[in-house]
């Protein structure tokens, strides 16, 4: 997979992607409600509160949905055509977008499959880059 170049990073998102470089999901968990929180915010969706704190996933979850991308999202995937994304549900209560690496089994649908997450590092030679997460399908159905 081709360097994906680092997003405009701001407020929280820098700490999801610092957790990220280093190999964890990170997503937010509020300390007034107990709602685990995806994308980063400052205040809990739920109740309003201030008080999410981070914490990490096990990476492992279920396919929600999933596209597969005949044409690059962005010029740097341009090799990597055609691709995967999906929409996880975490087994932490949050649902999250990442890469998919599709079964070789001829069409099964991912949908409801379990999957666990490896992180992607960038390529160290190259300039630039984020980590990313790729999902890849467990044999399990949920």
């Amino acid at each position: 997979m081709a360097n994906v170049p680092l997003p405009a990073v701001r407020g929280e998102e820098a700490y999801f992607y610092s957790e990220l470089a280093a190999g964890r999901i990170a997503y937010q968990l509020c300390g007034a409600c107990a709602q685990a929180v995806w994308y980063p915010r400052d205040v809990c969706p739920t109740c309003g509160i201030d008080q999410l704190e981070w914490q990490v996933s096990a990476g492992n979850g279920t396919v929600y949905s999933y596209t597969v991308l005949e044409r690059a999202g962005h010029p740097v995937r341009r090799e990597d055509v055609p691709y995967a994304v999906a929409l996880v549900d975490l087994d932490e209560g949050v649902r999250i977008l990442g890469n998919l690496a599709l079964p070789d089994d001829g069409g099964t649908t991912p949908i409801g499959r379990r999957v666990t997450a490896t992180i992607a590092l960038p390529d160290a030679d190259a300039d630039g880059g984020v980590a990313t997460i790729l999902f890849t399908p467990t044999g399990e159905v949920a």
